[in-house]
Order: structure tokens, then sequence, then C-alpha cells
């Protein structure tokens, strides 16, 4: 009897543990420009009252786990856009959406679209990222006659391009062994079509893409003996 009384109030007690947990509150939402429509990638949404932070991904949205009851203040920090707050009652989950920025700037009578978005996109990137890494915006890629990927590289701070056959074709990253690059496009890891395990960019047309980013450090979700390179 009394190791049947001792069982049961183990149980019971892990059961109270998995309530407790169940409970624990969830904020989640997404960032986007004045529009509404476009997602902002790399703003920073903070919670005040606990100094929580968070980084919105490609597709704006942001998500704080474990958050205990009660009235918050929530900022946004975007480069190129004033910072916005707003305050909410938790209770449960709560969804809580911003938008930051202006559609289109005047100045002088002269309208510019686009362009500084981009930028600020690219900025916010590496500024919200947990890895040291540059990025390359679709501007930044149409504003030089580079034509493959390869070049467009070749003006990325910490970067070096082989050469072969007076063209460029494998990168290094801070010196590292271009055999030991990874590439990516899409998520989809890029093969080598050669007898080496470095991989040919300059087949790569660099006007084909959004944006490439270069990740410079190591991160627990990457191979240690690798560094990589996503379009």
């Amino acid at each position: 009897m009394p190791k049947s009384y001792r069982s049961l109030l183990a149980l019971g007690v892990a059961s109270a543990g998995l309530i407790q947990a169940a409970s624990a509150d969830v904020i989640i939402g997404q960032v986007t420009d004045a529009s509404g429509e476009a997602p902002l990638q790399g703003a920073i949404v903070t919670i005040e009252e606990l100094g929580r932070t968070a980084a919105s991904d490609r597709y704006g949205d942001y998500r704080f786990n474990n958050i205990p009851a009660g009235d918050y203040t929530l900022s946004v920090s975007y480069i190129g856009a004033d910072k916005v707050t707003s305050d909410v009652s938790l209770a449960g989950a709560a969804t809580v959406n911003f938008t930051v920025g202006s559609d289109t700037r005047y100045m002088d009578n002269v309208l510019v679209v686009g362009s500084t978005a981009a930028q600020a996109g690219a900025i916010n990137q590496q500024r919200a990222s947990n890895a040291i890494i540059s990025v390359v915006d679709s501007d930044g890629l149409g504003n030089f006659p580079d034509t493959t990927v390869a070049d467009s590289l070749g003006r990325v701070p910490g970067l070096s391009i082989e050469n072969d056959q007076g063209e460029g074709r494998y990168v290094s990253i801070r010196g590292i062994n271009t055999d030991l690059i990874a590439s990516s496009i899409n998520g989809v890891r890029t093969p080598s079509p050669e007898d080496r395990r470095g991989v040919l960019l300059d087949g790569v047309p660099s006007d084909l893409l959004d944006g490439i980013e270069v990740q410079k450090s190591l991160t627990p979700d990457w191979s240690a003996s690798r560094k990589v390179v996503r379009y």
C-alpha cells in the first residue's frame, strides 16, 4: 500500500509539471512595411519589461515562448524607420503585428522607392544575425556590371576569388580552402560538377538572384568544416 501511494504521488507531481508547462504564454506576430504587404526581415522585437528580444525571419514573423501572464510593452527596432511600440495584456497566446516605416519618401520633389528599403533590409539582416554575415541585396547586385556570382562575391569584404582561365570560379572566405566552402540556392546545397569539393560559381548569373548571404562564422546549425554562401 505505501509503495502504491508513492507511485501515485510521483504521478501527480509529474502531471502538475505538465500542466504548468502547457500554460506558458506565447506572443507571435509579423513585422511589415507601412503597406502591410511586404514583410521585413531582421527587425528586432523587444519585450521592454523582460529585456527579451526576437528577430523577424524572411516572412516577417517573430515569436516569444514561455512568457508569464501580465502587461507588457513591445517595441520594434528597424534601421531606416522610427521605433514602434505596442502594449499587450497577455493571458494565453497573443498576436501583435507591427507596421514600420513609410511607403515613400519625398525630398525636394524627388521620389525614392525600393532602393532604400533593399539596403535597409540587408543591414538589418546582418545586425539581427547570431553569426557574422555579409548580405548583398538585389540593388547591390545591380549596381555593378557583374555577370556571375563569382564576380559579385569578389566585392564582399573578407572574400577572395580563385581564378581559372582568367575568370573567377571558386570563392574563399577568410583564406579558407575553396574546397571547404559550401554553397546553397534557396536552401538547397549545390554540388560540384568536377572532381573536387569546390563549387563552381561562374555558372550562376547574378541577375537571377534576389540577394546573397555569406556566413563567415560558425554556428551550431552548420558543419564545423565548412563555411557557407547562400543565395
